[in-house]
């Protein structure tokens, strides 16, 4: 090669690398914090879910009569255990131990179903109560007691003691609906911060959430997710600070229709169904088909939301809602995307559907289905002659219709 021509070639590789760099640095450059998540809806894909995951693991959870899974059960995870209310599930399935007494003596909670979370050691249950428990599961002697803790330091209006997380050396709550307190493991109160201005709120409101899941951890960094002002918070050991915002101006439940204002909208809807003006309301115009985003989760490349259509009294007025639906955005992207018929197209099971409504732990998205429901699933798919793979095949051989949920995770991929 001549001077001539390599002086060339070198300039050819240099203007493409700098021209590679300026269309990294274009696409990059549009990427912002906020999420758009009404173009999204108004445009829904159908998403295959080989796309984002390369395998399935059904875990059958081991049952017994002492260890039934309520109904309406509250899951969670930790490298050691799946932690579903106040049982510890290993993950293959097998039972581990049960934490907690109900009672209302030292060590015992009244709340029906309180949740148990695990960290380094150590056992917590929520529920009326912040409990502290050893490795074994033996009370250590120590409660937070929320309304007596902060009666004289109150952040805010709120008075439902909704969800915690641990993030460093402490433990952060959320007092539904608008603050959040740390405390250390001496349970000690250290910091308190608002999410909401509290002159919004004049009386205690609860959640219409049946999901009530308002953090979501990814490797060390815990993030919440407030949707009042449908901000997402990246959690430190003392504050919040504001990460990306949901916007969905069109689609979003007006505020008239949230928990702390709606007590007005339910007597006059209850009149109007006695008159027999129901279906006439203003406010089912306003508020039907508006959408209420419920938890969020983060993963490596993404964040996952679950959302829902609302139609109050639906089933009285022919309304009919898809449920839960899923959404998610791609970090690397700054694309929305809202899944077409609520969740992704199962094409690793095929037919079996898949809404990963207890989020993201590890890489993974986790669902969960009834065995009856999955046997009955199966059952179908064999009489239309349809071929089950070995794997499901083998996992039914031990379930019966009334055993505990089976968990559907999905692993993404790297």
């Amino acid at each position: 090669m001549n001077l001539t021509n390599l002086l060339f070639t070198t300039l050819f590789v240099i203007l493409c690398f700098s021209a590679c760099k300026e269309t990294v640095k274009e696409s990059n450059k549009n990427i912002d914090n906020i999420i758009r998540l009404d173009e999204a809806i108004e445009n829904p894909q159908e998403v295959l879910l080989s796309s984002l995951v390369d395998s399935i693991t059904l875990i059958p959870l081991e049952t017994n009569t002492n260890i039934l899974v309520d109904g309406n059960p509250r899951f969670s995870f930790c490298e050691q255990f799946i932690e579903v209310d106040t049982r510890l599930f290993d993950w293959k399935g097998n039972f581990v131990k049960k934490i907690g007494k109900r009672g209302r003596g030292p060590g015992e909670d009244i709340h029906s179903c309180p949740q148990i979370k695990y960290k380094e050691g150590e056992f917590w249950s929520r529920g009326s109560k912040l409990i502290g428990y050893d490795s074994l599961g033996k009370y250590v002697g120590k409660e937070w007691h929320f309304f007596k803790e902060t009666k004289d330091k109150p952040l805010g209006t709120g008075r439902n003691f909704f969800d915690i997380e641990f993030v460093g050396d402490k433990i952060v709550m959320y007092q539904f609906p608008d603050s959040l307190y740390w405390i250390n493991k001496q349970f000690e109160l250290t910091s308190g911060e608002m999410v909401i201005k509290n002159d919004i709120y004049q009386k205690e409101c609860g959640s219409f959430s049946g999901i009530n899941r308002y953090f979501s951890t990814f490797k060390n960094q815990v993030i919440f997710y407030n949707f009042f002002n449908d901000t997402i918070y990246n959690v430190d050991v003392n504050r919040i600070n504001p990460r990306y915002v949901l916007q969905y101006p069109n689609s979003k439940l007006p505020e008239e229709f949230f928990p702390h204002k709606n007590g007005s909208f339910l007597t006059k809807a209850l009149k109007a169904r006695q008159s027999g003006s129901f279906n006439s309301l203003e406010e089912f115009k306003l508020s039907d088909g508006k959408i209420r985003v419920y938890t969020l989760d983060e993963t490596q490349n993404y964040l996952f939301f679950i959302y829902r259509r609302t139609y109050f009294w639906g089933k009285f007025r022919g309304k009919k809602s898809l449920g839960y639906q899923l959404a998610f955005y791609d970090k690397s992207t700054g694309k929305t995307i809202a899944l077409k018929d609520k969740c992704f197209r199962n094409d690793i099971i095929i037919g079996l559907e898949f809404l990963p409504l207890w989020g993201a732990f590890n890489e993974k998205l986790i669902a969960s289905i009834n065995s009856y429901e999955l046997i009955q699933f199966v059952k179908d798919k064999q009489e239309n002659g349809e071929q089950i793979n070995e794997k499901l095949l083998a996992i039914l051989k031990q379930l019966k219709e009334d055993d505990n949920p089976v968990l559907v995770v999905a692993h993404l991929k790297k």
